[in-house]
């Protein structure tokens, strides 16, 4: 797999998607709060922005996982863009805290079935990454508007793949 760093993907013509440190927010500091809202995420995110994404804020938490699905959207590998997001998304939206916003067909699967229907892991990882190629394309065509009403979308996709890996995890004993 390609090493992705700031420079390949400023070199590739993504400069600005992400932005972090003193980049982010045009230098200004004032607080602003994490934009991560989505029902399925447990609503607002009470942290505070620290890193910018499609000119979106998101703290910590939360830039760490859109981060690593931007990157993995931009430098899709198959075989490995679900492990290096998997933490992360576990992370932000932990199954614990929110059980009762996972997606009931999700809970019912058995996670060691072979039916001819997708696995929840496999709709809701297409799912965010479908949403966020749609951002990508949104923010390299200057639609800005677009990007807050994705974002929501991307948010409970992601929050449905963090538990549906968790519940795998968990009713399989991998480790997610």
């Amino acid at each position: 797999m390609t090493q992705v760093t700031m420079e390949t993907l400023e070199a590739g013509g993504f400069d600005g998607i992400i932005k972090e440190g003193a980049e982010a927010f045009d230098g200004d500091r004032a607080p602003l709060p994490c934009f991560v809202h989505h029902r399925d995420a447990g609503g607002w995110c009470e942290r505070g922005a620290t890193m910018e994404a499609y000119e979106i804020p998101f703290c910590e938490v939360h830039g760490a996982e859109i981060k690593a699905g931007i990157l993995a959207e931009i430098y899709h590998d198959a075989g490995n863009a679900l492990e290096a997001q998997a933490a992360a998304l576990v992370r932000a939206y932990p199954v614990a805290k929110l059980e009762e916003r996972v997606d009931p067909e999700t809970s019912a699967r058995g996670h060691n079935e072979t039916t001819g229907n997708a696995h929840p892991v496999d709709i809701f990882f297409a799912a965010r990454m479908h949403t966020l190629r749609l951002m990508r394309l949104s923010w390299s065509a200057g639609q800005h508007w677009m990007l807050e009403v994705l974002e929501e979308k991307r948010e409970g996709a992601s929050a449905q793949l963090a538990f549906a890996l968790a519940l795998r995890a968990q009713k399989t004993g991998e480790p997610v």
